[in-house]
């Protein structure tokens, strides 16, 4: 073996002249080879071949690396690997997996090639080197991952050009101080009125004196209890002048929270005005002050009163948010804080005296930017009205009226705007800025397509938490189209600190995630009177120059990019999220700990279809302790919030552990039927008919088993299920029993007693089902012929069009997924239909064969793609189909990049229904799982098909038998009002109109766990306590005493009609009775009775019911009835299709059937659904209105079932909105 030669080493040296390191932790990366050669100052970059001798160095070397990383590298890899660099990126690798297994994640983050770019990859592997052969007994948690350079770079440069000088001022003083400027520009356009700002400040002045005199001083708060209007506004600069800060007591609110905000506040004095003094929470009826009481136009006495000089340490407002313990929080920003802010704001906006818009209610911290930034400044303030915030067409009419400059919008609106823009809304050219904060930014189509017509407008993504207002800012540069679609949260302003710290605290390097850390002048003050949870989230700045300075913990998750910019990550804790709410793992597992008589516990998530999350506790009970988990649940309760405890404990002998001993989570088992049970014992059959009936339990619920003494509906039965079961009970065990049965007797034993023992009704007489010939025409079913009709009367309309979309990334395969289409159309004989008409009635013609083309539209490399693709999908949904030609099925795949598609079909509803959705979603996975692994597919033959039943039920449903069916319906709806009367905003036209829109409704998964609690207790199913709320409020809006709602049921009383796609739903009419005003306990049972019945005698088509009982139709509405009510929970199934990830796309198909249609279903974040409504005779306003009222009514009956819900009762909360 050979040692370097002089002259190579002064070759070396002479290669390290040339080519010196360029960093301090290149330098470092020397180090290795600096020890192995004992040669000082070797360049990063030389090669070993310029250094001779290499078998010997590469021995030492792979050696050195062994004992250091323990990572094995071969003679012959480092030969490849010349350079340091190289080399590196190879030991990354080995360490990552080496980290995996023995590290801390704080570890894992830095040598993760996902997590941040590789070209720093050599420099931090050089840094975690040089520590470790210096510091061979380190723990790899210790290693120092930042290198000087970077540490001044995060601590220093990046914040240090945010420096500035620190604005000692308070807000009012600023907008005083413009006032003086230019006291004749207008300040405020609000309710068709406006202010100068000489009027402004006169009006403050008075205000505030008055304030004075009623006691309020220096640190005192005031609240705030007004609608949007002058005064309200007017009331800020006043409060602000005496001193004061102001609390925003949300006119909205539900009272229990608006009196917990005055009591926890301490409000010396609580402004409000004549039209809200009735609806003041309790606590503030002593402390208010009329403003109408104590304002004047002319200068008065009370104009005189001295006002304080008010510091700027001084408080300016409370802002309350959310709270873990279930309480809001005041978070306390003082006016340094603030008028930092708005002095970096008016230096950094195009246009520092915009004309702004005011959207955020006075509760967001958005709204003081909003509102002092522009009057600071010299600009206009244009409030618009409660209702056209909610209109975005007319709120952007009235943008382009007020010839609005500057908007701050959260993403959500900015959105919606885009998209109001995209179908036709006006687009307010005069904008020059647009500012969006409070959650993830995202560009979307619609958001370049808006902008794309604004080119003189920019875009600016800011971030902050309430704790500290506004922190970053980050501004899109370049075209629209090249924006980043994620864009990050920008630089930090003047006189603000943005730590990105790792768990020891440490700053991390750029391209590596850690915490996001907030610290300078803008920070709060705290939370007010609460010391404990401020220490908690205020923390000590151990990297700060000045002692004494603070940092918030914002629990973000962020990273610095190369440039200095903080891309947001996201949450940075543990938390999973559970029904809408954050939920921290250990939190939970350490309150089950403590529970008397457990050994260990663990928890986790588990999720029964996609979005239905389930919190579920693992417990591993001591030996001799007793198995309660109803008791350990209460004890739970006790402690934690209600979101953070578990659905279901399941009790486990151990808990399932990773060799190195950790828990592994993704071993706990799912819950079953057993810890639904919770202590009770499971009950085997006894006897054949309790096994039958078990059975079929466990086949409708898809549970392994059932105990007899299992509740169906505790196990996760509802109405539509209860319908299987009892329409299988009647075929299988020749059973005439009813749906109320069921819900009489929801257990397999008490359902046995009740068929051996009471006495059953006979059988229906209905005939077999029987395959039709097809020699002739083929009739329609009741429901197609309604639809048949209403084709007729209006045949380019897309009421009854049923669009859907699914985003697609992966590699799909187009062919086997037009195959697949092409095989559903093949098996199922409804979707080949066309229709015609033979001296007057309507029949249906089945193709032998339809082709279904899939045609592929490739968007990739289109600039425009996303805008070209939203369309598609809007042109496929508001396209008509024609019945008599059709085909009544289509479809299209739409290729975004080689990776991403989105698959479009449609279908209209004469052919297919909501139970007939989840069937088609399961046969086209089906079908594609066997088409690309060419298998072939494996699905039992459909003995009868849609066109069977159709003849079936025009056999039956006749005569005599239609007759005596009809008479319960007959009797039920004889007296019942047949008109919904509900106040419209538009005159109404004289033929029904089918033009319409919808809104999203979501109830949260807090609010519908409580339903859903209620629904147990009351032993009414969800459908039947949303419907009741949803008839009171509609009772309410029309003052009506009664009313009649629609709501479509799934009608396949027979198993064999279950897998067939076809229109077999039906329509049943639903009487709301609210006469001699009921508590909604009562009003439940009311309704649960008429929903049985209904049940009961669903198979009488709806048209034959209208003819009965509504013998003269309205010619400018439905008759019967003019509101419907859904609730899906047929049977659905995820498209998910072989190593592809899809993603449902909302579609508008532009069309109402009803005036007012709520349709709801369960998902894992509660319900959530639409509210469809008809544009001819609603404004948007109104629905929305009605959304809200919908909420306070049902959270009102869900804290007190005895809530009076008649037309005329009130309610709190309710009738103030009204």
């Amino acid at each position: 073996m050979t040692h370097p030669r002089p002259q190579d080493l002064r070759a070396a040296r002479s290669v390290t002249r040339a080519v010196e390191p360029r960093t301090e932790t290149e330098r470092a990366v020397a180090l290795i080879w600096s020890e192995v050669l004992n040669v000082p100052g070797v360049g990063a970059l030389d090669r070993f071949l310029e250094l001779g001798g290499r078998s010997l160095m590469n021995s030492q070397v792979l050696a050195r690396i062994w004992s250091v990383f323990r990572v094995e590298l071969s003679p012959q890899e480092l030969d490849e690997l010349e350079t340091v660099a190289a080399i590196a990126g190879r030991i990354d690798t080995l360490v990552a997996q080496r980290f995996r297994d023995v590290a801390e994640s704080s570890v894992m983050h830095p040598v993760s090639r996902s997590d941040r770019p590789a070209s720093g990859t050599a420099a931090h592997l050089a840094l975690l080197f040089e520590q470790a052969v210096g510091s061979p007994d380190s723990r790899l948690s210790e290693l120092l991952l930042v290198t000087e350079m970077e540490r001044r770079l995060g601590a220093e440069s990046w914040n240090e050009a945010a420096r500035g000088p620190r604005a000692e001022s308070c807000a009012h003083a600023l907008v005083e101080a413009q006032a003086a400027r230019t006291p004749d520009a207008v300040a405020l356009v609000c309710e068709g009125r406006e202010l100068t700002y000489a009027q402004l400040e006169r009006r403050a002045r008075q205000l505030a004196g008055h304030l004075r005199n009623a006691g309020v001083g220096v640190g005192d708060r005031v609240g705030v209890f007004m609608e949007r209007s002058p005064e309200q506004l007017v009331s800020l600069l006043a409060i602000l002048k005496a001193g004061a800060a102001y609390v925003a007591l949300d006119t909205r609110y539900p009272p229990e929270r608006l009196g917990y905000m005055v009591e926890d506040s301490n409000v010396a004095r609580v402004l409000t005005r004549d039209s809200q003094w009735d609806s003041l929470p309790a606590p503030a009826r002593g402390l208010a002050l009329r403003v109408e009481a104590l304002g004047s136009e002319e200068p008065g006495p009370r104009e005189l009163t001295p006002l304080p000089r008010v510091p700027p340490e001084s408080a300016c407002y409370v802002v309350y948010t959310s709270g873990s313990t279930g309480k809001p929080k005041g978070v306390v920003l003082s006016h340094r804080a603030l008028c930092n802010l708005l002095a970096w704001q008016r230096g950094h906006s195009p246009k520092a005296d915009a004309t702004t818009l005011q959207f955020a209610p006075l509760s967001f911290d958005v709204s003081f930017q909003e509102i002092f930034s522009t009057w600071s400044a010299g600009g206009r303030l244009v409030v618009p009205s409660a209702p056209m915030r909610q209109d975005l067409p007319a709120l952007l009419d009235f943008m382009v009226e007020q010839q609005v400059e500057r908007l701050f919008l959260p993403f959500v609106a900015l959105q919606a705007v885009a998209d109001a823009v995209v179908h036709g809304a006006k687009v307010p050219t005069s904008l020059r800025e647009v500012i969006t904060a409070g959650e993830q930014m995202q560009v979307t189509p619609a958001v370049v397509s808006l902008f794309e017509k604004l080119p003189g407008c920019v875009l600016e993504n800011q971030y902050g938490p309430s704790e500290t207002h506004v922190v970053s800012a980050y501004r899109m540069t370049g075209a629209p189209t090249t924006w980043p679609r994620l864009p990050p949260i920008g630089s930090p302003l003047p006189d603000v600190t943005l730590r990105v710290l790792d768990e020891q605290g440490r700053p991390c390097p750029a391209g590596v995630s850690g915490e996001l850390f907030i610290g300078g002048v803008q920070l709060a003050q705290g939370y007010l009177e609460k010391p404990e949870r401020t220490a908690e989230r205020f923390i000590p700045d151990a990297h700060g120059r000045v002692p004494g300075e603070r940092l918030y913990r914002t629990g973000d998750r962020a990273r610095w990019n190369e440039d200095g910019v903080l891309e947001f990550l996201g949450r940075w804790d543990e938390q999973v999220k559970v029904r809408g709410f954050r939920v921290e793992l250990g939190e939970v597992e350490a309150a089950l700990r403590e529970l008397p008589g457990v050994r260990d516990a663990a928890a986790g998530v588990h999720e029964d279809g996609p979005g239905d999350k389930r919190l579920v506790g693992y417990v591993v009970p001591e030996s001799d302790a007793a198995w309660a988990p109803s008791a350990m649940k209460d004890a739970l309760a006790r402690r934690l919030p209600e979101h953070e405890v578990p659905s279901v404990l399941m009790k486990l002998s151990t808990l399932p552990l990773t060799p190195s001993g950790k828990l592994a989570r993704g071993k706990l088992p799912p819950p079953d039927a057993a810890s639904l049970r919770g202590s009770s014992p499971f009950v085997a059959p006894r006897g054949e008919l309790e096994q039958q009936l078990a059975d079929l339990f466990a086949s409708v619920l898809k549970l392994p088993r059932v105990s007899v003494m299992d509740s169906f509906f505790a196990l996760g039965g509802h109405s539509l299920l209860a319908t299987l079961v009892v329409s299988r009970i009647r075929k299988s065990l020749k059973a005439d029993i009813h749906l109320t049965t069921l819900f009489e007797a929801p257990t397999v034993a008490a359902l046995a007693s009740r068929i051996r023992g009471a006495p059953l009704e006979s059988q229906p007489s209905w005939p077999a089902l029987v395959k039709a010939p097809r020699g002739k025409p083929l009739p329609l079913s009741f429901s197609q012929e309604r639809l048949w009709w209403l084709f007729k009367a209006n045949p380019t309309s897309t009421a009854y069009n049923q669009p859907s979309a699914y985003r697609i990334k992966g590699a799909l395969n187009v062919g086997a997924l037009r195959a697949s289409v092409q095989a559903l159309v093949d098996r199922h004989e409804s979707l080949r239909a066309t229709f015609l008409e033979v001296e007057g009635r309507p029949y249906q013609q089945v193709a032998a064969s339809l082709r279904v083309d899939l045609p592929l539209v490739d968007l990739r490399g289109r600039q425009d793609a996303e805008a070209a693709l939203a369309r598609c999908i809007d042109d496929d949904a508001r396209e008509h189909f024609d019945l008599m030609r059709g085909p009544l099925v289509r479809g299209a795949v739409v290729r975004l990049a080689d990776d991403e598609h989105v698959f479009i079909f449609s279908k209209h509803h004469i052919v297919t229904d909501g139970w007939s959705e989840g069937l088609i979603t399961h046969e086209v996975v089906s079908f594609y799982s066997a088409f690309v692994r060419d298998e072939a597919p494996q699905l039992p033959p459909l003995d009868i098909q849609y066109a069977d039943y159709a003849a079936w039920q025009r056999r039956w449903l006749s005569g005599s038998e239609l007759e005596a069916r009809l008479d319960y319906w007959r009797t039920v709806l004889a007296d019942a009002p047949k008109l919904l009367d509900l106040p419209v905003d538009k005159p109404r036209p004289p033929t029904r109109t089918f033009n319409g829109t919808w809104l999203p409704v979501s109830l949260g998964r807090a609010r519908s766990d409580a339903l859903n609690a209620l629904c147990q207790r009351e032993r009414v199913t969800p459908f039947m306590a949303l419907l009741a709320v949803f008839g009171s409020l509609l009772c309410r809006q029309a003052r009506q005493e009664e009313l009649v709602i629609g709501s479509p049921i799934a009608n396949r009383a027979l198993p064999e009609l279950e897998p067939l796609i076809g229109l077999f739903v039906n329509t049943v009419a639903l009487r709301v009775d609210l006469r001699g005003n009921p508590s909604f306990r009562q009003l439940l049972g009311r309704v649960r009775s008429v929903t049985l019945g209904a049940h009961a005698h669903q198979e009488v088509p709806i048209d034959q019911v209208v003819e009965a009982v509504v013998p003269r139709r309205p010619p400018d509405r439905a008759p019967l009835f003019q509101a419907m009510f859904v609730l899906q929970n047929a049977p659905t199934e995820v498209l998910a299709l072989p190593e592809l990830a899809l993603v449902p796309m909302a579609s508008d198909r532009g069309a109402a059937v009803y005036e007012l249609t709520l349709s709801l279903e369960e998902t894992g974040d509660g319900f959530t659904g639409l509210l469809e409504f008809n544009t001819d005779l609603f404004e948007p306003d109104t629905p929305r209105r009605w959304c809200d009222d919908f909420i306070v009514l049902l959270d009102h009956v869900l804290a007190s079932p005895e809530t009076r819900v008649g037309a005329d009762a009130f309610i709190p909360g309710l009738d103030a909105q009204e």
